[in-house]
């Protein structure tokens, strides 16, 4: 849903993320040319005050950016920016100052802006002339990927900057090569190599579309839209409400995982405290290498986590995971385990976790998630 996930009050910006829901609800519901004329008024004017939000926070990072660059000086991106992307500048500048590479001039053009209910993303397009020493000027485009949170004052900041500068070999910490990225059929057909139900069960999910009404929940497709309407809210009892948790609760649920060692959670920052007090959750970016089957977490801060999901693959310096409530659905992405909006994982005390099988014919069923295999996995680790 194009709303706003966390349940706090409700301020001048967030106010705005609800009038555009309660916008579209009622002109779902309501047939009145006059009153639809009215309800037109207020999106355009929420969706100006929006944008004017967005881009003049994603102007002052492009400029606080530019300026650390030029001149060594982080104290323009305080506030705007997460510590680790400004640690990543840092680690940009040097890039420049071993290859003697100078930033002349730099500017960029909006390309896309999108709104989800816990974030938004903002693709620009940078052009970016230098001084080398091999030539007098030289000029680069860097497509830059934004992605905004809010933090814990309720106001908009920059939590990744994915781009990758060919002039200086420098990828952000954010940036994961195409090749690197893997695609949601290569994870689909992964399915029948999960010898945990819960990752299984995520697995099997990718696709559900969340739903404009109460209606046809189980089906993936039908009734698709973007009032957050879900299978998984049904279930929880919060039918309506962003649903990432949610998603999460409801794959440990049908794996018959206790709530001992997933507990149920609503609320990005209430499943991260409780992970917290069962000592299982390791803050990113430390010793800790997350693994198949851990829960992340991502925002800007761990009392304002604003997303959650499953981690179902990991690679090299990457791990790809499926997690409900973005872009309007299940789905999956894959993330440098370096990335500045991950805030860290939660590695449940599984012990054993394997399947349950019973015998159908020449071929095994789980009779707890339902995958059918010709032979029965060795492996009892959730992996």
């Amino acid at each position: 849903m194009k709303g706003v996930l966390r349940k706090m009050k409700h301020n001048t910006t967030r106010r705005r993320f609800l009038i555009l829901s309660f916008v579209i609800m009622l002109l779902i519901s309501l047939s009145s040319n006059t009153l639809v004329a009215a309800i037109d008024v207020d999106v355009a004017k929420a969706n100006t005050e929006l944008m004017s939000d967005v881009t003049s926070l994603v102007d002052n990072y492009m400029d606080g950016r530019t300026h650390l660059l030029v001149s060594n000086d982080s104290e323009y991106l305080q506030n705007i920016a997460v510590a680790g992307i400004i640690a990543d500048e840092l680690v940009h500048k040097e890039y420049l100052a071993r290859n003697e590479i100078s930033i002349l001039e730099s500017s960029y053009d909006y390309t896309d802006v999108k709104v989800e209910d816990y974030q938004i993303i903002v693709t620009l397009d940078e052009t970016i002339s230098y001084v080398t020493p091999q030539s007098n000027a030289q000029t680069e485009n860097v497509l830059h990927t934004l992605r905004l949170f809010f933090n814990e004052n309720d106001n908009l900041i920059v939590v990744s900057d994915a781009y990758v500068e060919a002039l200086s070999l420098f990828e952000s910490c954010s940036y994961v090569a195409p090749t690197n990225m893997l695609e949601q059929d290569e994870l689909l057909a992964l399915v029948q190599n999960s010898s945990s139900c819960f990752v299984y069960t995520a697995k099997t999910q990718i696709g559900y579309k969340e739903k404009v009404t109460n209606e046809n929940l189980d089906s993936f497709t039908a009734n698709a839209g973007s009032q957050n309407y879900t299978k998984y809210g049904a279930w929880y009892g919060k039918n309506g409400q962003p649903w990432c948790a949610m998603f999460v609760s409801w794959c440990a649920n049908q794996a018959k995982i206790a709530t001992s060692v997933i507990p149920m959670y609503s609320y990005c920052p209430d499943g991260l405290s409780q992970f917290k007090n069962l000592g299982v959750y390791h803050t990113s970016g430390l010793t800790y290498t997350p693994k198949v089957g851990d829960i992340f977490f991502e925002g800007v801060s761990d009392s304002t986590s604003s997303h959650t999901g499953i981690v179902v693959a990991v690679s090299g310096n990457t791990i790809t995971v499926v997690d409900g409530n973005c872009d309007d659905q299940v789905s999956c992405h894959t993330y440098a385990l370096t990335s500045s909006c991950i805030l860290g994982y939660a590695s449940p005390n599984y012990g054993t976790s394997s399947h349950s099988w019973t015998t159908y014919g020449n071929y095994y069923r789980c009779s707890i998630c339902g995958l059918t295999s010709t032979s029965i996995p060795s492996i009892q680790s959730i992996n």
